[in-house]
């Protein structure tokens, strides 16, 4: 997911909810990011309220979510919001494609 954000055209901003994991489990890559934020609940809480939680931190105007697999195409969060922008829409979605081929359908 790292990797595909550093081809987006738009400036963007990572929050990432560390459930059960510590801090220093991060990769180095991610740590080093200054455009990376964390988020580490003091106890495990699943994904769905992980992610729920994390929408209360957020600092920028518009907001997508991902899992650590998935993969954003070069540009698409640039489209995403001049979508937005333009039209007045509250969402745009966009399938994401896995890394994994076995992910795949």
């Amino acid at each position: 997911m790292h990797a595909s954000l550093t081809l987006q055209s738009a400036p963007w901003e990572a929050l990432i909810t560390l459930d059960g994991a510590s801090p220093g489990r991060l990769p180095a890559p991610l740590a080093k990011d200054p455009r990376i934020r964390t988020l580490a609940p003091p106890r495990p809480v699943g994904a769905a309220c992980a992610r729920n939680l994390a929408l209360t931190h957020v600092r920028t105007p518009c907001t997508n979510w991902a899992d650590d697999d998935d993969v954003l195409p070069a540009g698409s969060l640039e489209v995403r919001y001049q979508r937005i922008t333009e039209t007045g829409l509250r969402r745009a979605l966009q399938r994401l494609r896995p890394r994994s081929p076995y992910l795949a359908a």
